[in-house]
């Protein structure tokens, strides 16, 4: 199964330090190039990816267009949020397979971060709450306080960032029945990269 993102905008409501995007420092998307690019997929693409930027900042109509042609092509929706996207379109939810809702590394500054169990309970959705070496406590606090929801801890490798990898793998153990399982894999592999 190959897979594709596309970037259906570079707009986002959120500036967090760890994306790789880059989508702040360039000119937003025209929606007829998201259209054209849609429209000229390769056959041998089998799931979309709707990325950005936050897909959620796109206005219903664009969205329900991408997504219906995303359809008609017989290709599978995945998406990657920080959350927009539900508060926005909760009925479009429906169409996407798999779920990446992100969330900034510096949870302390964003208690106010909404969940939503009821899109996330199944097998191809995952919250990411990304950690880095003082955020442990911040990440806790979600856990303990969604204990319905596994969530897929992710460490933070970049240069200065680099994760305490004893402390992480310990955090990890320690809440080994509470996180998605795919964090430990998630954490090998990483870990086989640096």
């Amino acid at each position: 199964m190959k897979g594709y993102e596309l970037d259906v905008t570079y707009d986002c409501n959120w500036h967090c330090d760890y994306c790789i995007a880059y989508t702040h420092e360039q000119p937003n998307r025209k929606f007829e190039d998201v259209l054209e690019e849609v429209e000229n997929l390769p056959e041998n693409i089998s799931s979309v990816t709707l990325a950005g930027g936050e897909p959620g900042m796109l206005s219903k109509e664009q969205i329900e267009e991408i997504m219906i042609s995303l359809i008609e092509k017989n290709k599978i929706i995945d998406l990657m949020t920080n959350g927009l996207f539900f508060e926005k379109y909760p009925n479009l939810v429906r169409f996407t397979d798999e779920i990446f809702y992100h969330c900034v590394e510096d949870l302390s500054l964003r208690k106010d971060i909404k969940f939503y169990p009821e899109f996330m309970n199944q097998a191809n959705r995952y919250y990411v709450l990304v950690a880095i070496n003082e955020s442990f406590e911040d990440v806790q606090y979600y856990i303990d306080k969604y204990p319905e929801i596994k969530f897929l801890i992710l460490g933070d490798y970049r240069g200065d960032n680099l994760i305490k990898i004893k402390e992480f793998l310990r955090f990890i153990q320690y809440n080994k029945d509470s996180i998605n399982e795919r964090t430990l894999i998630e954490f090998t592999t990483d870990i086989g990269r640096i």
